[in-house]
């Protein structure tokens, strides 16, 4: 990483994580100047030795269009869009070539038709968790809005699964899935994730070489008046028709490009 991205970034992580009472927070001009050097910079993240569960429901299409702008063309049948929660725990993440250390990042959004005609699958970004300070303060500069939460919980007990986003995260939800562990064939899969801010369209890309797939069954809760729970018109959800499984991969980069639209 270079020297611009090295300060940029620590002025970042002293505003997201609180600076010492005996130092002044950095300035209205300092923090603009960090994120619009953060935001020219390039971001390619590691994860390595990862499982993950990945579920996805269906939301009716007048529901997905309070979260989906209107440029983009929805998965689904016209009637219903997909609504996709992925949630991953890795314990080797590396961003910007910092040292590897664990991590865990949550993404639900819904999905859409590949605005560039890549990918398995490609998703809009309605919301991003993860426990990597660092990967937030990227993806934040980046336009995507993404949340540093610490509290992030990813737990297999035996064959369950427990996933807490906790408050401060917004929306906060957990799941339980009853899991299976997936067989020794693999394939490879690529994923898109999409978001747009103004005229800028950030993709995150994940091609993943090797990835194999499991079962689940999966619950959701979210208070009923949280922003999930608004969209859904409800605090549960039990239903995930489209697909529900226990996953993993031993390895995956990702990149993060940002374009005008």
């Amino acid at each position: 990483m270079n020297t611009i991205c090295t300060i940029a970034t620590l002025v970042f992580v002293s505003v997201f994580a609180g600076c010492a009472a005996e130092t002044a927070p950095p300035d209205e001009a300092t923090v603009a100047t960090a994120i619009e050097a953060l935001a020219l910079q390039p971001l390619q993240v590691s994860f390595n030795d990862c499982s993950e569960i990945a579920s996805i429901a269906t939301l009716p299409v007048a529901q997905a269009r309070t979260v989906v702008p209107a440029t983009f063309t929805l998965g689904g049948d016209g009637t219903v869009a997909p609504f996709v929660v992925r949630v991953a725990r890795c314990n080797a993440v590396s961003v910007d070539g910092s040292a590897f250390e664990p991590g865990t990042v949550a993404q639900l959004g819904v999905g859409i038709v590949s605005p560039d005609g890549t990918g398995d699958i490609n998703n809009y970004t309605a919301w991003y968790y993860t426990t990597s300070l660092r990967l937030a303060v990227r993806l934040k500069a980046l336009g995507i809005p993404a949340e540093w939460s610490p509290r992030l919980g990813y737990e297999l007990t035996g064959s369950t699964l427990q996933i807490d986003a906790n408050l401060p995260a917004h929306p906060p939800f957990h799941t339980t899935s009853t899991v299976v562990e997936p067989g020794p064939g693999t394939i490879p899969f690529a994923a898109n994730w999409w978001r747009l801010e103004g005229t800028r369209l950030t993709k995150m890309s994940t091609p993943i070489p090797a990835i194999r797939f499991g079962g689940a069954t999966t619950t959701l809760t979210t208070p009923r008046l949280s922003a999930l729970g608004r969209l859904f018109g409800s605090s549960t959800i039990s239903s995930f028709p489209f697909l529900d499984s226990f996953n993993r991969f031993p390895a995956a980069p990702m990149t993060v490009s940002v374009s005008t639209r």
